[in-house]
C-alpha cells in the first residue's frame, strides 16, 4: 500500500525538466562565439606585436648587418646575391712590416735663445728712434738717441776740473823739488818739506778722481746713443721721440729677441727619462721635429739639447729643450707647437691608425676574410706615429684590415672593397632595382618577398650611404618621392624658430637648398653677408628688415637672392649698432648652464651684473642692461664644468669661435681617474691609450681631429682641441677607460682665463683677439 501511494504521489520529472535541453542548446553557441572572438583578438594582438618587433629590429639592424650572414639576424632565405647587394663599401689596407720610429710627442713653446729689453742707462729726452718696428737688427746697430748735450757739457766740465787740478799738481811737484834742495842745504825745516810732499800726494789723488770723472762723463755720453746688444728681431716700441726717459725703467723702449737659432721648450714624463738619456748617449744629436697645432705640418727640424736637472714634483715631468736653426723664420717666439722627439727606429708590423677601434674589451680591428666578410679581432697595439700604429699581437703580415667605414660594421658583416668591380661588390643590385621598377628580378622571386610588402619601410638609398634627414621612417606611411628635376619649395619664414626634429630636418633642407643655389651662382643675401664677414645671418635679417642693406644701390628684401658679383652695402646705422656690441668673458662656476635655463639650473648670463663685474677690468666700456640683449654663448660648458665662457652679441666673433670652419684652439684642464685608481693616474695609464686620445678616436661616426693631450700633473690632463662636439672630452676619456671628475676651460684662442675670479666677468679687451 505504501508502495502504491509512493508511486502515486512521486512527482514526474519530465514536465519540470522539459525546457532544459532547449536552454543548453541556446547557451552553447554563445559561449563558443565568445571563445572564438577572444582567440581571434589574441591572435591579432600577437600578430601586431610580432610585426612591431620585426619593424623595430629591422630598423636597428645596420646596413652592413642586414644580410643573412650567420649570427647577423638577417631575414631567412636571403641569398648570396642579396648579401652582396647590401654590402658596405669600406677602405682597406694590408698589415705590413716596416721601420717605425720610436718617438715622444708633447706640446712645446718656442723660446728665444736670448731676449733683451732695450733700456737706457742715463736719463734724458728721447730725441730720435732709428729703427722700424719688427725689423731685424745687428749687434752694435744704433737704434735710438737721447739728447747728448747735457752729457757733452758734463764731459767738458770734468775735463776742465782735471786740467785745473793737474796744473796745481805740477806746481806742487816743482815746489816740492825746491824744498828738497833747500833741505839738503839745511835752509828749511823738515816740517816744511814734509808738508809740501803731502800736498803733492793730495793733488795726485785729486787728479786721479778728475780723470775718473772725465771717463764717467764720456761713458754717459756714449750711453746717450742706444745700440743693439744682440742680433735679432726688434718688437714694437713703447715710447715715442720727445718723451723723457729715465734710467732703470723696466719697460724700456722695445724688446729684442734672437730668433736664429731658436729653442723649443717641452716636457718629458719622468718614466721616459732613462730612454731619452740612453738614446742621447747613443746619438748626441737626436732629431726633433716642430709641428703645427694640428700636428700635420712640419715647421722645422732641430736637435735635442738637454733635459733639466730636476723633475717637477707637481707634474711628474722634466723640462727639455731642443734647438732649431730657424733660418727661414718658421718658428716665432712664444708660439705653441707640437714636438716629436725621435729616439730610435724599430722594425714592426704596422697598420694605418684609422684601422684601430676601441671597444669594451680593448683595441680591435676588423679583418677582411676571403669571402668578403669581416671578423672582429682583438689586438695589442704598440708605438705609433701620426699615420701608422704597431701591432704587437693579434695580426699576421699580409692580412687585410678595414681602415674606413668601420663605424657601420659588426662581426660577420659583408663588405665590398673600394677597388672591387660592380660584379664583385654589387652583383645583385641591378636585379633588385629591376624588381622595384616592375620587372622580374633575375634568379627568381625576392628571397623575403612573401608576406606583407616591405618596400614602404625601406630607404631607397644605397646601403653604404648615410641616412638622410628626409628619408621616410619605417613606421611612417609611404610617400611619393619628389622628382630630382622638380624645383625646391621656398623655406617657410619660421624655419629657424622650429623646435625639435622639425628644426633639424628643415635646417638640413635649408643647407641643401643653399648649396644648390650656390652652385647656380646665387645665394640669399643674409648668407652672402655672413660669408663676407659683415655680420651673422641673424644680424643680417634684422638689418634687412630695417632697410639698412643695399644690393647694387637698392634696398634689399628678406629672402632676396643675389649673385656672387653683386655689390652689398651696409648703412651707417647698422655699422653704429654693430660697434656697440660687446663680448663678455665669464669664469663660470659649477651649477650654471651656458645657454637657457634647464632642470632648475640658472643660465650663466645671470652672473653678468654690476656686483659681479671684476674690479681689475680695465676696459673703458660701461655696463648697461641693454648689453644683455642678444648675448649668446660661444662654446658651451656643461653644468658640471667650469672656467672660461665667452658670451657675445657679435655674430662675427661667434662664427670665428664655433663656426664650421673655425680653427680656434680651446684649452682645458681635466682631472681624471682610471678605474679604481684615483691617485697618480699617470703612472698607471698606458701610453698607447694616451696616444689614442691625441688621435684615433671617433665620435658619432666621425673621426676626431688630432688633439694636444699631455699630463699636467699625475691626476690631471691638459687638452687642446680645435673642435667642440657635445661632451667631447668626457666621451673621449670614457672611450679609453678614464672618468672625468673635473673639467676647466682656461683658454680660447689667444684669450686666457687668467686671474678672473670664479663667478665674475669682464669685457673682452680692445687689444685682445681670439
Amino acid at each position: 500500500m505504501d508502495h502504491n501511494s509512493n508511486n502515486s504521489t512521486r512527482p514526474t520529472p519530465q514536465p519540470a525538466s522539459a525546457p532544459l535541453p532547449d536552454a543548453r542548446a541556446a547557451t552553447t553557441p554563445k559561449r563558443r562565439s565568445r571563445w572564438l572572438g577572444s582567440t581571434i583578438a589574441i591572435a591579432l594582438v600577437a600578430a601586431l606585436a610580432g610585426g612591431a618587433w620585426y619593424l623595430v629590429q629591422s630598423k636597428k639592424t645596420p646596413a652592413g648587418m642586414a644580410g643573412g650572414a650567420p649570427g647577423m639576424g638577417g631575414p631567412p632565405g636571403m641569398g648570396p646575391g642579396a648579401m652582396r647587394a647590401m654590402a658596405v663599401t669600406v677602405g682597406s689596407a694590408a698589415a705590413k712590416r716596416q721601420t717605425l720610429p720610436v718617438t715622444l710627442t708633447a706640446m712645446g713653446t718656442v723660446v728665444p735663445t736670448t731676449t733683451v729689453t732695450l733700456t737706457t742707462q742715463v736719463s734724458g729726452i728721447l730725441r730720435d728712434v732709428l729703427f722700424t718696428e719688427g725689423q731685424m737688427v745687428k749687434k752694435g746697430q744704433k737704434l735710438a738717441q737721447i739728447d747728448p748735450r747735457p752729457f757733452e757739457q758734463a764731459l767738458q766740465q770734468a775735463k776742465g776740473q782735471l786740467a785745473r787740478d793737474q796744473a796745481q799738481l805740477d806746481a806742487a811737484r816743482v815746489t816740492l823739488k825746491r824744498y828738497q834742495t833747500l833741505w839738503d842745504q839745511d835752509s828749511i825745516a823738515r816740517q816744511d818739506l814734509d808738508t809740501q810732499a803731502a800736498l803733492a800726494k793730495q793733488l795726485e789723488g785729486t787728479v786721479v778722481a778728475d780723470q775718473a770723472q772725465v771717463q764717467t762723463a764720456q761713458l754717459n755720453l756714449g750711453y746717450a746713443t742706444i745700440t743693439s746688444p744682440i742680433d735679432g728681431r726688434i718688437g714694437l716700441r713703447t715710447m715715442d721721440p720727445g718723451n723723457y726717459i729715465s734710467a732703470g725703467g723696466t719697460t724700456g723702449i722695445a724688446v729684442i729677441t734672437k730668433v736664429a737659432p731658436i729653442d723649443v721648450s717641452f716636457t718629458v714624463p719622468q718614466d721616459h727619462i732613462p730612454s731619452v738619456l740612453g738614446a742621447q748617449k747613443a746619438d748626441p744629436r737626436l732629431p726633433v721635429a716642430a709641428l703645427d697645432r694640428a700636428g700635420s705640418k712640419t715647421l722645422a727640424q732641430g736637435v735635442f739639447l738637454t733635459l733639466d736637472n730636476l723633475v717637477d714634483t707637481a707634474t711628474g715631468t722634466v723640462k727639455a729643450k731642443a734647438r732649431f736653426e730657424n733660418t727661414d723664420g718658421a718658428l716665432f717666439p712664444n708660439q705653441f707647437v707640437n714636438t716629436r722627439l725621435t729616439l730610435k727606429d724599430e722594425s714592426a708590423l704596422v697598420v694605418p691608425v684609422t684601422a684601430i677601434r676601441t671597444g669594451g674589451n680593448g683595441d680591435f680591428v676588423y679583418v677582411i676574410n676571403a669571402d668578403r666578410t669581416v671578423t672582429q679581432r682583438t689586438v695589442i697595439r704598440g708605438m705609433s706615429t701620426v699615420e701608422w700604429v704597431a701591432i704587437n699581437s693579434g695580426l699576421k703580415e699580409g692580412e687585410l684590415v678595414v681602415t674606413e667605414g668601420a663605424d657601420r660594421l659588426k662581426d660577420g658583416a659583408v663588405v665590398a672593397l673600394q677597388g672591387d668591380t660592380p660584379t664583385q661588390a654589387h652583383g645583385a643590385s641591378s636585379g633588385r632595382r629591376g624588381a622595384r621598377e616592375g620587372g622580374p628580378r633575375e634568379g627568381g622571386p625576392r628571397s623575403f618577398g612573401a608576406g606583407p610588402r616591405q618596400d614602404g619601410f625601406r630607404s631607397e638609398r644605397p646601403r653604404d650611404e648615410a641616412p638622410r634627414w628626409d628619408a621616410p621612417r619605417r613606421d611612417a606611411p609611404r610617400r611619393e618621392a619628389p622628382r630630382r628635376d622638380a624645383p625646391r619649395r621656398e623655406m617657410p619664414s619660421n624655419v629657424w624658430r622650429a623646435d625639435g626634429p622639425q628644426r633639424t630636418m628643415q635646417t638640413a633642407k635649408a643647407q641643401a637648398q643653399n648649396e644648390q643655389l650656390k652652385a647656380e651662382g646665387q645665394v640669399r643675401v643674409n648668407k652672402r653677408m655672413s660669408d663676407l664677414g659683415l655680420c651673422s645671418r641673424r644680424e643680417g635679417d634684422a638689418w634687412i628688415e630695417n632697410g639698412w642693406v643695399l644690393v647694387n644701390g637698392e634696398v634689399a628684401t628678406m629672402g632676396q637672392l643675389v649673385e656672387l658679383t653683386d655689390k652689398i652695402e651696409i648703412r651707417r646705422e647698422a655699422q653704429d649698432l654693430q660697434a656697440q656690441q660687446v663680448t663678455i668673458l665669464i669664469n663660470k662656476p659649477m651649477g650654471y648652464v651656458s645657454g637657457q635655463a634647464e632642470d632648475g639650473h640658472e643660465p650663466a648670463v645671470v652672473l653678468v651684473n654690476p656686483p659681479n663685474h671684476w674690479r681689475e677690468d680695465h676696459s673703458k666700456t660701461r655696463f648697461n642692461f641693454s648689453q644683455l640683449k642678444g648675448l649668446a654663448p660661444c662654446g658651451r660648458l656643461d653644468i658640471d664644468s667650469v672656467g672660461l665662457l665667452v658670451m657675445t652679441q657679435d655674430g662675427r666673433i661667434a662664427k670665428h669661435i664655433i663656426g664650421e670652419d673655425s680653427d680656434v684652439e680651446k684649452e682645458y684642464l681635466v682631472r681624471v681617474t682610471y678605474g679604481a685608481v684615483e691617485q697618480d693616474v699617470q703612472q698607471h695609464f698606458p701610453e698607447d691609450k694616451l696616444a689614442l686620445l691625441r688621435h684615433g678616436l671617433s665620435l658619432d661616426g666621425e673621426a676626431l681631429l688630432p688633439a694636444g693631450v699631455e699630463w699636467q700633473n699625475p691626476e690631471q690632463l691638459r687638452f687642446v682641441l680645435r673642435e667642440g662636439k657635445k661632451r667631447q672630452i668626457r666621451r673621449m676619456c670614457e672611450a679609453v677607460g678614464l672618468f672625468v671628475v673635473g673639467l676647466k676651460r682656461i683658454r680660447i684662442g689667444n684669450v686666457v682665463l687668467g686671474n678672473l675670479p670664479v663667478g665674475q666677468w669682464r669685457y673682452l679687451g680692445e687689444n685682445e683677439q681670439f
